[in-house]
């Protein structure tokens, strides 16, 4: 088995590989999310928990749930404003 110092003499790069690549950089991305577990023995109605706290909470962004199973569901909010206000005024 060839040792590192030699398996790296021998590296070498292709003509196209030499030209390298470009590589578009992206912002990172923020995720604003919250956490809620229910407390209910009953399979949750994602569909009716958006109908529910979507008008109470009325965000400015978009506002994405997420089912992640146990009864969890990951609340995505565009706006940190929407966050940190369902987090200040609750329900």
């Amino acid at each position: 088995m060839a040792g590192l110092d030699e398996m790296w003499a021998r590296f070498s790069l292709s003509e196209e590989e030499e030209r390298g690549a470009e590589v578009s950089r992206q912002e990172d991305v923020i995720i604003h999310r919250l956490a809620g577990k229910f407390l209910t023995k009953q399979v949750l109605n994602v569909d009716a928990v958006a109908r529910t706290f979507k008008p109470l909470w009325k965000p400015i962004g978009e506002l994405k749930i997420r089912d992640v199973g146990d009864n969890i569901l990951f609340f995505e909010f565009e706006d940190s404003l929407d966050l940190q206000r369902v987090l200040e005024l609750e329900p």
